[in-house]
């Protein structure tokens, strides 16, 4: 069954924060969710615990940024194909220094040593090192408590945070906050990485027999009407991301392609590995929509090359998020110098004993199409991190990437069949 795909590289934020409300003297709730039904209440967190404390500033003309976005892409545009230069988009995009100034302010007056305050390479982040929840709590007027989900392990969040009126104009969103550890379901269905259509309507081909009962390629290139043949192939590829526990099995692909794709036989995709990605298998691997993803979509884009961009290994585990290839192909975008939230995003290198002691962070040149047929639970994600995020996928689209992701088969607002966040669904 085919997912249906949304290009997060034109999609920006809809929505706008909830409206602020008045708290304690002289501040207002930043952000606030209500505590989900799978929450299971453990204790609150201890005073002395360590928080990884990070503020994201609000960035500059991200108003700009469809703009700018179909300046490059629209082939009618004087400006089309100009992409833009990393440095470009971090001079174009960049918080004011008057933002840092006030957050800085706000912290030494609250008694944070100004040592402790650091600002991160791409200017859009503060952080303070060697917070505790008791500092954390009486900074954001809140309280950490520990939760646990069914069947997932422990994580901290709290019901809503302030901030003093006086910075929250300049405040994206605050970590570790109301986030909740998401868990990162497999999908069990293969995603469209279907290419794009040609502009230029070809005549349709004739629909092959057997596509009421079977999915094939010729079946998706007749209902797609899919007839473009890749032209520059020495220079492009279409890239898959792919998770840890998700492998292939060269074996699989060769029998599909003996079926339906003969001059594929013996064919791989280019491996690039991230934070440590390995196609090894163990007892948590499995071998199932990976192969089914490369053997479509090397099918259907031939002679096109794929690069199938391979996320994590047995000591990263199941920590799982969209950030993680981000941080890779974009150096700005990493730890608290970019966009992740140590919530849920992995903390690599990991200093532990046995920890990843790698991290990937603006290694890897991306594809200049990369699609992603994993889904995640967005509910449980801020507005201001998915907001975040989202314009992240619009940068990739200045530099000339574009992103396609699936929707999900039960849609944006789970991964679990049947779980919905209101009765009405």
């Amino acid at each position: 069954m085919l997912r249906p795909f949304i290009l997060l590289g034109v999609l920006f934020p809809l929505y706008k924060a909830k409206p602020l409300y008045e708290t304690r003297a002289g501040y207002v709730v930043h952000e606030k969710r209500t505590i989900e039904p799978d929450w299971q209440l453990e204790r609150r967190v201890a005073q002395d615990a360590p928080l990884a404390f990070r503020i994201g500033l609000k960035q500059r003309n991200l108003d700009q940024l469809p703009d700018l976005l179909l300046a490059v892409s629209d082939p009618a545009s004087p400006s089309y194909g100009q992409h833009w230069t990393q440095e470009q988009i971090v001079s174009r995009f960049a918080p004011p220094d008057t933002a840092v100034a006030s957050v800085r302010a706000w912290l030494e007056a609250e008694g944070v040593e100004p040592k402790r305050i650091r600002r991160s390479v791409n200017q859009a982040w503060v952080e303070v090192r060697g917070a505790t929840a008791g500092e954390v709590e009486r900074l954001l007027d809140t309280q950490y408590h520990v939760y646990k989900r069914d069947g997932g392990g422990a994580f901290i969040a709290s019901g809503s945070y302030s901030l003093p009126r006086s910075i929250s104009d300049v405040v994206d969103f605050v970590t570790p906050t109301i986030q909740s550890d998401v868990g990162f379901d497999e999908t069990q269905s293969l995603a469209p990485e279907l290419g794009v259509l040609h502009r230029k309507r070809a005549a349709k081909p004739a629909a092959p027999t057997g596509c009421d009962t079977s999915v094939t390629p010729d079946c998706l290139r007749s209902l797609y009407n899919m007839t473009y043949t890749p032209k520059a192939t020495g220079k492009n590829s279409l890239g898959i991301v792919n998770y840890y526990a998700n492998i292939y099995l060269q074996s699989d692909l060769d029998t599909f392609f003996r079926n339906y794709s003969p001059a594929l036989v013996g064919k791989s995709p280019k491996f690039v590995s991230i934070d440590g990605g390995t196609l090894e298998k163990d007892d948590k691997t499995s071998a199932g929509e990976a192969g089914w993803i490369l053997q479509y979509a090397m099918s259907l884009v031939q002679p096109q090359n794929v690069t199938l961009l391979q996320l994590g290994n047995k000591q990263t585990g199941e920590f799982r998020t969209f950030n993680q290839w981000l941080d890779a192909v974009d150096g700005s975008y990493c730890t608290s110098k970019g966009g992740d939230d140590l919530t849920f995003d992995p903390q690599l290198p990991d200093i532990r004993p046995g920890g990843l002691q790698i991290h990937d962070c603006g290694t890897v040149k991306p594809p200049y199409v990369v699609s992603n047929s994993q889904a995640t639970q967005e509910h449980a994600y801020s507005q201001f991190y998915l907001q975040r995020q989202c314009s992240e996928f619009g940068k990739l689209g200045l530099m000339g990437v574009t992103v396609l992701y699936a929707a999900g088969n039960t849609g944006t607002s789970s991964t679990v069949t049947g779980y919905c966040l209101d009765k009405n669904g």
